[in-house]
């Protein structure tokens, strides 16, 4: 099942937020709260035909910005990689 979202796209912009302001753990942070917020209006909202439109833009929210995740395990991986590097 192919996504309609693309994951690059948000791991773009927020490789361009960190670049633009040095402060990755801010701009993850900051790339958190829409994924906060489709889940809570997932959760809290029924549903029905007059929100499928709302619900629908909640679950791609969430999915689109959980580019966070990759940019946390590709930041481990090359602290890892610069502690062996330096150790050898």
């Amino acid at each position: 099942m192919s996504s309609l979202i693309h994951p690059e796209v948000p791991l773009l912009i927020i490789r361009w937020a960190v670049g633009k302001t040095r402060q990755t753990l801010l701009c993850m942070i900051a790339f958190v709260i829409p994924n906060l917020i489709g889940t809570i209006v997932l959760i809290c909202v029924a549903p029905g035909p007059s929100n499928k439109g709302g619900l629908i833009f909640a679950f791609y929210m969430m999915q689109c910005f959980q580019a966070v995740s990759a940019l946390q395990v590709m930041r481990s991986l090359l602290l890892i990689t610069s502690v062996t590097l330096v150790s050898s």
